[in-house]
């Protein structure tokens, strides 16, 4: 029996397409993405540096103005009062 050797993988990186944004608010110009974004299960999704960072001011604005005690998701609607276990961000 003989094993094969895995191709180089600088070799296959071209086959690969760069992995986009996927906020629908970019326009034309679509970055690349640099976060898997987890929504405690309930929602994930690929994000930019912009984006993920422009979430996390959104909810900290939220939550640090006093308006809000929790955030309420809107696929399972459980209230979380901690960014922490609202979402997570992986980077790619």
């Amino acid at each position: 029996m003989t094993t094969a050797v895995a191709p180089d993988i600088e070799i296959l990186e071209h086959l690969v397409p760069e992995i986009r944004c996927s906020n629908d608010k970019h326009g034309d110009t679509i970055p690349r993405a640099d976060w898997w974004y987890d929504q405690h299960g309930c929602a994930d999704r690929l994000f930019c540096n912009a984006c993920v960072e422009k979430i996390r001011a959104r909810f900290e604005r939220c939550l640090g103005s006093g308006l809000f005690r929790a955030l309420e998701c809107g696929i399972c609607r459980q209230d979380f009062t901690s960014i922490d276990d609202l979402y997570r961000v992986v980077p790619l």
